[in-house]
């Protein structure tokens, strides 16, 4: 009998270690929310650098837009000054961002997250953006993982714009009348969320600026 249990300790002992390395192993859902994430930082910086390229040129962008007379050349000219690639978003994408932000700005915040297709996890934690700012740890939090994938995008782009927009607003990188996480996120979420819906992560990015941009542009 002792013989046969030696026999099994050393099967049994390769079967315990192979369970616990497999629970300590990040799984193929934690990794790509660590890769959605990572790349919602990275968009979320190239966002305040195309505000910037915006703001340098004092906006002028958007009156030409108003004269149809913005081509894609001079969208391109934005996108790839602030580390996107020409192309990702098109002149028609803009404008509409734009058309859509305007229709929306006498709708509160709360009605406009309530008519987004989305969860009401998503909802709840838009809110909660808006009102408090950035979200530590926000793809560890509970109901995350189980989010489609756009959904996912949506919460860490709009979260990381927030995020990026208030560092800048606050050492001076960016200049915004109304600098505090909350009302930033205010002007910023709004937009993502209308670009996002459009056509994913980029012209999320895009719609934030522009959210942020024209929010700024009504503030004394």
């Amino acid at each position: 009998m002792k013989k046969i249990f030696r026999k099994l300790s050393v099967p049994l002992s390769v079967f315990y270690l192979f369970v616990s390395v497999m629970a300590c192993a990040p799984t193929d859902t934690d990794q790509q929310d660590k890769a959605l994430s990572e790349a919602a930082k990275l968009n979320a910086k190239k966002g305040v650098m195309l505000f910037r390229e915006f703001q340098g040129n004092e906006n002028r962008m958007f009156q030409r837009l108003e004269e149809g007379g913005v081509t894609q050349e001079m969208i391109d000219e934005y996108l790839v000054g602030s580390g996107f690639k020409a192309g990702e978003v098109s002149v028609e994408t803009v404008t509409e961002i734009i058309q859509r932000i305007g229709e929306n700005q006498n709708v509160s915040f709360e009605d406009q997250v309530n008519s987004l297709e989305v969860s009401s996890f998503v909802k709840t934690k838009l809110g909660e953006i808006k009102e408090a700012g950035y979200i530590e740890d926000l793809s560890n939090q509970k109901g995350f993982k189980i989010l489609p994938e756009s959904e996912k995008v949506l919460l860490l782009n709009s979260n990381e714009l927030v995020n990026e927009f208030n560092k800048a607003a606050q050492d001076g990188t960016v200049n915004v009348p109304c600098p505090n996480e909350g009302c930033t996120a205010l002007m910023v979420l709004a937009g993502a969320g209308i670009g996002t819906a459009l056509c994913g992560p980029v012209c999320g990015v895009v719609g934030g600026v522009v959210g942020l941009i024209i929010g700024t542009s009504m503030k004394p």
